[in-house]
């Protein structure tokens, strides 16, 4: 556990301040940050496959108005 964790976990529990930790409770509060990251790490990757998915239709869009402005103009 890194020096910031320490204070965060004394932060979330008022009660341990100046306390010992047992090592349940450390052990606790380190699988609950490593379930955070992993939920964090998860949610970052899936916000990414969405913009690339914005991205794309984007381009698609851009290309189909292209398409139809080009055809206009052969029809005029």
């Amino acid at each position: 556990m890194g020096p910031n964790q320490s204070a965060w976990c004394s932060y979330l529990e008022p009660g341990l301040v100046g306390q010992a930790v047992t090592p349940a409770v450390k052990e606790e509060l380190e699988g609950g940050v490593k379930t955070l990251s992993q939920k964090l790490s998860a949610a970052l990757l899936n916000i990414s496959i969405k913009e690339d998915l914005v991205k794309q239709h984007s381009k698609v869009a851009e290309e189909a108005v292209e398409g139809i402005t080009k055809a206009g103009k052969n029809v005029s």
